[in-house]
């Protein structure tokens, strides 16, 4: 853990191991309402909150903004953040340190990652994933608006991660549950990434409403193998939708969607212990055989090896 973090902060935003890992501490806690932690601010915590009745409201200087539900956030106490008021709102609160994505790659964080090494990529990998909590183009709280099946996704990844920490059923809590944990962020990432932000491996289509529509369905639906993108076209004639889709993304929408799924799974692999039957399956993939190829053809080694390069994620 962060030994500069104050111990108030620290406390309020662990889980502790019980019959299985007991004592162990994890920077991570959920809670099934919206709340904010006020021995937190000025400490490397992070939050996210989804926001699905009643409201908050955002004040900067004179200037008040009422946040509707559905309603996502994504919070830095680090960093000067709005001043937010939140009374009879309904939702939940994810609480996080950094060094819970992965202890091993967050003890030696260098202050940007290098080039050419796949290290290096999974560093820089793992520094996006929190960009939507830094300030910077966006202000802190970052939020966007929710739609039903965003809001759907979302919070099934959060009752699969809450379930995991607060029951502990059995040795692979953790692990399943920060594999929740990580899709989540990922998720949010990519959201981001669509209000402005660029800095990221996989190109975002830009300029075509379809292209666009097509990948943020991806984007929540990668994890379902019957998920095709004859699906994705809605009217648009087959032909038409493949030429407009390979302008906007550079690639075949097909490739998109695999690109997609094999992100999400190098992360999963990198950060949790998950068998690699699990995570093929989480990623959308039915057979397990096509995973290992498919994975392999992208990042050189079969996943195992994979997961070999990189440090233990529990530290």
């Amino acid at each position: 853990m962060n030994d500069a973090l104050d111990q108030r902060a620290l406390e309020s935003v662990t889980t502790i191991g019980r019959e299985f890992y007991k004592g162990a501490v994890f920077g991570i806690r959920t809670s099934d309402r919206p709340e904010l932690l006020e021995d937190a601010y000025g400490q490397d915590v992070y939050q996210i909150i989804l926001i699905t009745e009643g409201s908050v409201i955002l004040s900067d200087g004179d200037e008040k903004t009422a946040l509707l539900p559905p309603q996502l956030a994504c919070l830095s106490y680090a960093n000067p953040m709005k001043k937010l008021e939140i009374a009879g709102a309904k939702g939940f609160s994810i609480f996080f340190i950094p060094k819970v994505i992965n202890y091993g790659l967050f003890n030696s964080f260098p202050q940007a990652a290098g080039e050419g090494s796949g290290q290096d990529d999974a560093l820089l990998a793992e520094r996006l994933l929190i960009k939507p909590f830094k300030q910077g183009e966006i202000s802190n709280p970052f939020h966007i608006a929710v739609n039903p099946a965003l809001e759907e996704r979302v919070t099934d990844m959060y009752r699969g991660l809450r379930d995991q920490f607060s029951l502990q059923p059995n040795e692979f809590w953790p692990c399943r549950g920060r594999s929740y944990f990580l899709e989540l962020l990922m998720l949010l990432q990519n959201l981001y990434a669509f209000e402005g932000d660029t800095d990221l491996k996989l190109a975002l289509p830009t300029g075509d409403e379809l292209a666009e529509q097509a990948v943020r369905q991806m984007l929540l639906s990668y994890s379902d193998s019957r998920l095709k993108c004859s699906s994705l076209r809605g009217e648009t004639g087959r032909f038409a939708f493949s030429a407009r889709f390979r302008t906007a993304a550079g690639m075949p929408c097909k490739e998109y969607l695999k690109s997609i799924r094999l992100t999400v799974a190098a992360n999963l692999m990198r950060n949790t212990m998950l068998p690699p039957t699990d995570i093929a399956e989480r990623t959308g993939y039915a057979d397990r055989a096509r995973f290992e190829r498919d994975f392999r053809k992208r990042f050189g080694k079969k996943p195992a090896e994979y997961r070999a390069d990189f440090p233990n994620p529990y530290g």
